[in-house]
């Protein structure tokens, strides 16, 4: 991973990491863990690539995309502090099935694979603990799939904003932490671009929001909610 620099061991451990938290034996995974930098803007892993290990969020956010057939690239999600990307790709596949692209400048762990398909083989318990986090993922997909079907285009982009807001914060000058492009935010919310404009538009008339050079503020996250939130 020609992107990333590796980081001497430092005083982490992995009790931080809820999938191997109280495992019988991970000496190993401790050992073979590396703290990793992620300047913004850079891939932390590319799709099609062989799969080398799992990438642990310590600090900042990422952003997941595919591409499709045309080329382009699709934002699936975004990964915020806790949440442990390339593990369906370890399990599923010998390939990533996506990329990973740090959204501003992000710290990970780095987990090779063989470290944890080992502690898979000799803690069970570990086995039980990834299967649960994968179904979480599915669920979320599921639920994701379920609000682009049901929801209205004000309804998907108002809960897209909550969502980042949630899970980001603000700061001190009230925009959303992290700055997303406006095609990503499309992306998710299943619309173009042009369509996200016009809610963007009709958000600033109402007070819920504002804009500077794609940096997002919110006004009324107590507003977005009830968008979010109606039939």
């Amino acid at each position: 991973m020609k992107y990333f620099a590796m980081l001497a061991k430092n005083g982490h451990s992995l009790s931080e990491i809820s999938l191997f938290e109280d495992c019988a034996d991970s000496g190993e995974i401790d050992r073979a863990k590396q703290l990793t930098k992620f300047v913004g803007g850079k891939f932390m892993f590319r799709e099609g690539l062989p799969v080398d290990g799992v990438y642990y969020l310590i600090e900042g956010a990422a952003k997941l995309v595919k591409t499709d057939a045309q080329g382009n690239e699709k934002v699936l999600s975004f990964a915020k502090k806790g949440d442990c990307m390339g593990l369906g790709s370890l399990i599923d596949s010998t390939h990533f099935t996506a990329s990973a692209i740090a959204v501003i400048d992000s710290t990970c762990y780095f987990i090779p694979k063989i470290s944890i398909l080992q502690q898979m083989e000799s803690d069970s318990s570990v086995n039980i603990r990834i299967m649960s986090a994968l179904c979480r993922e599915i669920d979320s997909i599921e639920e994701k799939i379920t609000r682009i079907k049901h929801g209205n285009v004000v309804k998907r982009v108002a809960e897209i904003l909550l969502d980042l807001f949630h899970d980001y914060g603000m700061d001190d000058h009230r925009f959303l932490k992290i700055v997303p492009s406006w095609n990503d935010i499309a992306n998710l919310a299943n619309i173009s671009t042009n369509t996200l404009v016009r809610v963007f538009s009709d958000f600033k008339k109402e007070g819920l929001i504002s804009t500077q050079n794609n940096k997002i503020r919110i006004f009324n996250p107590k507003l977005l909610e009830k968008l979010a939130n109606q039939a």
